[in-house]
């Protein structure tokens, strides 16, 4: 009797680890694989492009390339979006009795004279606006590549800077109402109220006309 009481503890004692091995390994796979990957937060990445094509008469044939591309593990979803070109010349730098303090950029001897918008695309999504007919995400691994193309005077700018403005969040069961404006400088400003949309503004390509 000893011997078979013995037995089945032991018989028992390797079913319940079996058992929460089994739940331990579950738990993890669904954890890695499910869970974790659904907290993550929207990772989008830009590559824009601009590149002077051609010319039409007295103007230059702008091209404008971003490619967007989804790397993360949840959906990219655009509240809003936008790509402003700015255009501005160089001139020679006035002299500077003290050096800039550190981490300010010093240009020696040019300085950029006050921009001006030479091409814009904004727009908010059905995301932001349900009456909006534009809408704009990526699922995972997802990319899209858009093409613009504008047109400068050949001698009206010596610099072009493409700045990339766009809003996101990785939620899309609920309208976030967010509202385009224009900033004095000409560069979009998306404005929200929600804490779920996060946002990417930052000078993206550049190009000098007058080097090619």
């Amino acid at each position: 009797m000893k011997r078979e009481h013995a037995r089945t503890v032991r018989d028992l004692i390797e079913v319940v680890a079996i058992v929460l091995a089994g739940a331990w390994a579950l738990y993890v796979f669904v954890y890695q694989n499910v869970i974790l990957p659904g907290l993550a937060d929207p990772t989008p990445t830009f590559l824009v492009t601009m590149r002077h094509v051609g010319n039409d008469g007295p103007f230059a044939v702008i091209r404008l390339e971003e490619t967007v591309r989804n790397i993360g593990t949840v959906r990219v979803h655009f509240a809003g979006h936008s790509l402003t070109v700015l255009g501005m010349n160089v001139l020679p730098a006035n002299a500077r009795a003290t050096p800039p303090p550190p981490g300010e950029p010093l240009a020696t001897y040019t300085r950029f004279t006050k921009p001006g918008v030479v091409y814009r695309d904004a727009f908010v999504t059905q995301l932001g606006d349900r009456t909006q007919r534009q809408d704009l995400f990526l699922e995972p691994g997802q990319q899209f590549t858009i093409s613009h193309e504008f047109y400068v005077p050949k001698n009206k700018y010596e610099r072009l800077v493409a700045w990339l403005i766009a809003t996101y969040t990785k939620y899309d069961s609920a309208t976030i109402p967010t509202k385009l404006t224009i900033r004095p400088s000409g560069l979009p400003r998306f404005v929200w109220s929600s804490s779920a949309l996060l946002q990417a503004a930052e000078p993206v390509a550049e190009l000098d006309l007058r080097a090619e």
